[in-house]
């Protein structure tokens, strides 16, 4: 009874939290040009987590979840930070789904 239909989207307008990882350069400054590159797309942070390297290791894993964005703000990001020389390879990117009800206000 309380599911509704909701509007179709295009893929770029739907706004979700989002789940991102990265392997970069285990120096100083590559989470400045990161942050740097997520904050000029109007994206927030929630959270950011960098573990030590493994021993020997020169890149390390960089997992950031944010707030809501829009995906096509997350897309231009995230290509930008891939084309840092401090990151290799793709990223990975998942939609943070938030399953509470929504109310006809948002």
């Amino acid at each position: 009874d309380r599911l509704k239909a909701l509007p179709v989207v295009p893929r770029g307008d739907v706004v979700t939290a989002w789940y991102l990882r990265f392997e970069a350069d285990d120096r100083p400054g590559v989470m400045a040009e990161i942050t740097r590159l997520l904050g000029a797309q109007g994206i927030s942070i929630e959270t950011l987590i960098q573990r030590p390297p493994i021993a020997g290791a020169r890149s390390v894993n960089v997992v950031i979840l944010t707030d809501r964005a829009a995906c096509s703000s997350i897309e231009r990001a995230v290509a930008s930070i891939e084309s840092l020389d401090s990151i290799y390879g793709a990223a990975s990117k998942l939609r943070v789904e938030d399953f509470r009800e929504v109310s006809d206000a948002d």
